[in-house]
């Protein structure tokens, strides 16, 4: 059921320090098995530092329920699912800030 009516104490988000991020958010790691779908290859360390840099930002920024109606934040799925796609930096920065960033205000 979804919830249509809004907090009503909000609770203030603090930053988070930079070594909890850097524990929640670890460069990603090989698939742990051969069995695992394989990753297209990325060029380069860029879209591995672009998916760690909206992740940590996606967390610092929005909460995993958005606006009154609750709807649920799917950015990190997404961000995941094209960089094991073999998406590029700027494409994951662009997916970021013009998909999710816009209509999680």
């Amino acid at each position: 059921m979804v919830n249509t009516i809004p907090p009503a104490n909000p609770i203030p988000v603090a930053p988070s320090p930079a070594e909890v991020l850097a524990r929640l958010f670890p460069t990603p790691a090989l698939p742990p098995s051969v069995l695992a779908p394989a990753r297209l290859p990325n060029a380069g360390p860029g879209p591995t530092a672009a998916l760690l840099k909206t992740l940590k930002d996606n967390h610092e920024r929005s909460h995993v329920f958005f606006n009154y109606y609750s709807f649920h934040n799917h950015a990190a799925h997404h961000l995941l699912a094209i960089w094991a796609l073999g998406a590029s930096g700027p494409l994951i920065t662009a997916a970021y800030e013009d998909t999710h960033l816009d209509h999680m205000r």
